[in-house]
């Protein structure tokens, strides 16, 4: 039994800690008022921007899933969970808020040619953070990192499939690997549903994204000059990488002559060309053996990767 102090005296037992913003029958301690959502900064954002007048309407429609969960059916039924009456069971509404602030973030960064999340450029894509996204729409804490709320909502989109992301990442000095920012690329399919869903609204849509093509196309067409400076760099790139394949594979060979005692240690290239042979020949001598398919299959899946696999491997046969 719950011995009554002056610290929780007056408070119904089960509650945590108070919050000031709680709202009273609303069944959450986060603010939310389930007849008043908070939409204040995404409007604010929505309102800033220049958009083309077909992702303003996106927007506008994206608001609406707040009040008719239906539109959006993917996202509101993903608990997969289902009520007495055998109908799927909605998500909640503070989730749903979440969630129209998450899509409003994304249709502000997104490109409408290319659907990617990013600033377009001569030389390809800037893509936003999440960190980025979250701030748009003022769901960051202290740190100015994104809110749980806004995680879980970003996920529940790519669990939907409306958006799909791609981690990227590249290899600095000294091999260090770098993490740069996720490719995030919007279903056209989410798009069409925030249009109307229809055929028509799919050609509005491909319509949509030739016009905003053919209208930026000039600012990020190359001059003369820019095209030969980025061939150039290429061809610098590639030869300076041939270079230091050619000095690892001399050295490599070196060390092997003067020790031969010594584990054989290939180069990235030679260890993928060793690989593919021995993935070939294995998979002759399994086709030479007259085994059947499934058995054939089942063998050369367990074969292993070029990360796990080591020269002195020797495949069952």
């Amino acid at each position: 039994m719950t011995q009554v102090t002056k610290k929780n005296a007056g408070r119904p037992r089960g509650l945590g800690k108070a919050n000031p913003s709680h709202v009273p029958g609303s069944g959450n301690g986060i603010g939310h008022d389930p007849s008043a959502p908070d939409f204040s900064m995404a409007r604010t954002a929505l309102d800033a921007a220049t958009l083309p007048a077909i992702l303003r309407e996106m927007a506008e429609n994206l608001f609406s899933y707040y009040r008719d969960p239906e539109s959006l059916l993917a996202l509101a039924t993903l608990n997969g969970r289902t009520n007495r009456d055998g109908k799927m069971r909605r998500n909640r509404s503070e989730g749903r808020e979440a969630e129209v602030k998450a899509g409003i973030s994304i249709l502000l960064c997104m490109d409408l040619t290319s659907l990617i999340v990013g600033i377009p450029t001569k030389s390809g894509h800037i893509h936003r953070t999440c960190r980025e996204l979250a701030r748009k729409v003022g769901m960051v804490d202290h740190k100015g990192h994104p809110h749980k709320r806004f995680q879980r909502a970003f996920h529940r989109f790519q669990d939907a499939g409306y958006i799909t992301m791609h981690r990227v990442a590249a290899k600095g000095d000294g091999g260090r690997i770098i993490q740069t920012s996720a490719i995030k690329n919007v279903s056209a399919d989410f798009l069409t549903i925030l249009l109307g869903g229809s055929k028509r609204d799919r050609e509005r849509l491909e319509a949509a994204r030739s016009r905003h093509y053919v209208h930026q196309k000039p600012k990020f067409e190359l001059t003369e000059a820019e095209r030969r400076e980025v061939e150039r760099a290429n061809l610098q790139a590639r030869m300076a990488k041939e270079a230091q394949d050619r000095k690892a594979a001399r050295e490599a060979s070196a060390y092997r002559a003067a020790n031969p005692e010594a584990p054989i240690v290939l180069t990235p290239q030679e260890k993928a060309a060793a690989h593919a042979a021995a993935r070939q020949a294995y998979q002759a001598h399994l086709l030479n053996s007259g085994e059947g398919f499934a058995s054939i299959h089942t063998k050369l899946k367990a074969f292993p990767s070029l990360e796990k696999w080591e020269p002195s491997f020797t495949p069952p046969q």
